[in-house]
């Protein structure tokens, strides 16, 4: 889904400091609402939140899921 013009004022997920405005150009990023000049920030915030979600292999030192998972 591409931009568009909010509807209702919010605030922004990206935490930029400012509220979104009825009118204000925004656009989702992983389900949550942020202003247009926002939308890097909070990719690159999802991104690293979910990096430190992973988990690494204490055998291969790859990122699970790994081949050790199989068995191999």
């Amino acid at each position: 889904m591409g931009a568009f013009k909010a509807r209702y004022t919010g605030s922004c997920a990206a935490r930029c400091g400012t509220a979104i405005e009825a009118g204000d150009q925004v656009v989702y990023v992983d389900d949550v609402l942020v202003h247009v000049g926002c939308e890097e920030d909070a990719r690159l915030k999802s991104a690293l939140q979910e990096e430190k979600t992973r988990v690494v292999c204490e055998v291969c030192w790859l990122l699970k899921p790994c081949p050790c998972d199989d068995g191999q």
